[in-house]
Protein backbone atom coordinates (compact mmCIF):
# COMPACT_ATOMS: atom_id res chain seq x y z
CA UNK A 1 0.00 0.00 0.00
CA UNK A 2 -0.44 2.40 -1.60
CA UNK A 3 -0.66 1.12 -5.19
CA UNK A 4 -0.08 -2.49 -4.22
CA UNK A 5 0.52 -4.75 -7.21
CA UNK A 6 2.18 -2.17 -9.45
CA UNK A 7 5.81 -1.89 -10.51
CA UNK A 8 7.94 0.22 -8.18
CA UNK A 9 11.58 0.78 -7.35
CA UNK A 10 13.22 0.32 -3.92
CA UNK A 11 13.00 3.29 -1.60
CA UNK A 12 11.41 4.84 1.41
CA UNK A 13 11.57 7.70 3.83
CA UNK A 14 14.74 9.18 5.34
CA UNK A 15 15.15 8.71 9.09
CA UNK A 16 16.37 11.56 11.33
CA UNK A 17 20.13 12.24 10.98
CA UNK A 18 20.38 9.97 7.94
CA UNK A 19 21.72 11.10 4.57
CA UNK A 20 19.81 10.22 1.41
CA UNK A 21 22.42 7.60 0.32
CA UNK A 22 22.39 6.08 3.83
CA UNK A 23 18.59 5.86 3.68
CA UNK A 24 18.75 4.18 0.27
CA UNK A 25 21.30 1.64 1.52
CA UNK A 26 19.07 0.90 4.54
CA UNK A 27 15.95 0.55 2.35
CA UNK A 28 17.72 -1.79 -0.10
CA UNK A 29 18.72 -4.04 2.78
CA UNK A 30 15.28 -3.87 4.45
CA UNK A 31 13.35 -4.51 1.24
CA UNK A 32 15.63 -6.81 -0.76
CA UNK A 33 18.39 -8.04 1.55
CA UNK A 34 20.93 -6.20 -0.62
CA UNK A 35 23.85 -4.77 1.36
CA UNK A 36 25.47 -1.81 -0.41
CA UNK A 37 27.92 0.95 0.47
CA UNK A 38 26.18 4.36 0.20
CA UNK A 39 29.29 5.67 -1.57
CA UNK A 40 28.41 3.46 -4.57
CA UNK A 41 25.27 5.43 -5.43
CA UNK A 42 25.44 8.08 -8.15
CA UNK A 43 22.85 10.85 -7.77
CA UNK A 44 20.69 11.22 -10.89
CA UNK A 45 17.83 13.68 -10.30
CA UNK A 46 14.87 14.64 -8.16
CA UNK A 47 11.17 15.38 -8.56
CA UNK A 48 8.20 16.21 -6.38
CA UNK A 49 5.52 13.67 -5.62
CA UNK A 50 2.18 13.25 -3.87
CA UNK A 51 2.09 10.16 -1.64
CA UNK A 52 -1.33 9.12 -0.27
CA UNK A 53 -1.11 7.17 2.97
CA UNK A 54 -3.83 6.49 5.56
CA UNK A 55 -6.16 9.21 4.24
CA UNK A 56 -3.38 11.84 4.27
CA UNK A 57 -1.80 13.24 1.10
CA UNK A 58 1.91 13.82 1.75
CA UNK A 59 3.97 16.06 -0.52
CA UNK A 60 7.42 14.54 -0.93
CA UNK A 61 10.69 15.23 -2.69
CA UNK A 62 11.79 12.04 -4.45
CA UNK A 63 15.53 11.54 -5.01
CA UNK A 64 16.73 9.03 -7.59
CA UNK A 65 20.13 7.36 -7.58
CA UNK A 66 21.88 5.11 -10.06
CA UNK A 67 23.74 1.97 -9.04
CA UNK A 68 25.79 -0.25 -11.31
CA UNK A 69 26.11 -3.91 -10.36
CA UNK A 70 28.71 -6.30 -11.74
CA UNK A 71 26.16 -9.10 -11.66
CA UNK A 72 22.55 -9.70 -10.69
CA UNK A 73 22.59 -10.64 -7.02
CA UNK A 74 20.12 -13.04 -5.45
CA UNK A 75 17.58 -10.85 -3.65
CA UNK A 76 15.29 -11.69 -0.74
CA UNK A 77 11.87 -10.03 -0.69
CA UNK A 78 11.39 -8.47 2.73
CA UNK A 79 9.42 -5.74 4.44
CA UNK A 80 6.67 -4.59 2.03
CA UNK A 81 8.11 -6.21 -1.13
CA UNK A 82 6.14 -9.16 -2.52
CA UNK A 83 8.37 -9.92 -5.51
CA UNK A 84 11.03 -8.63 -7.83
CA UNK A 85 11.91 -8.84 -11.51
CA UNK A 86 14.92 -7.96 -13.60
CA UNK A 87 13.43 -6.24 -16.65
CA UNK A 88 14.84 -4.28 -19.56
CA UNK A 89 14.52 -0.52 -19.83
CA UNK A 90 12.16 -0.98 -22.78
CA UNK A 91 9.73 -3.01 -20.66
CA UNK A 92 9.63 -0.41 -17.89
CA UNK A 93 7.71 2.16 -19.92
CA UNK A 94 5.13 -0.42 -20.92
CA UNK A 95 4.23 -1.59 -17.41
CA UNK A 96 1.89 -0.20 -14.78
CA UNK A 97 4.14 1.84 -12.51
CA UNK A 98 3.25 2.79 -8.94
CA UNK A 99 3.37 6.59 -9.06
CA UNK A 100 3.59 9.30 -11.71
CA UNK A 101 6.90 10.48 -10.22
CA UNK A 102 8.41 6.98 -10.50
CA UNK A 103 7.10 6.58 -14.06
CA UNK A 104 8.57 9.98 -14.98
CA UNK A 105 11.87 9.14 -13.31
CA UNK A 106 12.12 5.82 -15.16
CA UNK A 107 11.36 7.45 -18.51
CA UNK A 108 13.90 10.18 -17.77
CA UNK A 109 16.50 7.60 -16.69
CA UNK A 110 15.99 5.60 -19.90
CA UNK A 111 16.53 8.77 -21.94
CA UNK A 112 19.70 9.68 -19.98
CA UNK A 113 21.19 6.17 -20.16
CA UNK A 114 20.03 4.64 -23.47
Amino acid sequence: EPRKGTLDIPGGFIDPYETAPEALARELEEELGLVMDPEQFAYCFQCTNRYPYQDVLYHTLDLFYRLELDERPMLQCRDDVVGYEWISKLEVTQREVSFDSVRGALVRYCAMYP
